[in-house]
């Protein structure tokens, strides 16, 4: 019996994580597409494809985006 709710207990704490997990990231998303709603004007400048290849680019130097310039 002891196994069983070890195994029951496991279950319940990666649901706990799993839905805190989805939860923060529905947060850190909506604030992310609020702030990119309020600065849409600067957004209507912005090349997408410079962007893409700036991240490509870090990513493959293994360079934070913050860092770069």
């Amino acid at each position: 019996m002891g196994a069983k709710k070890r195994r029951l207990a496991k279950a319940n704490l990666m649901a706990l994580v799993k839905n805190r997990l989805r939860i923060t990231m529905t947060d850190e998303r909506l604030s992310a597409l609020g702030l990119l709603s309020v600065e849409s004007d600067l957004l209507d400048n912005i090349s997408f494809s410079d962007i893409i290849d700036t991240i490509c680019v870090c990513k493959k130097q293994k360079v934070s985006v913050n860092q770069s310039s």
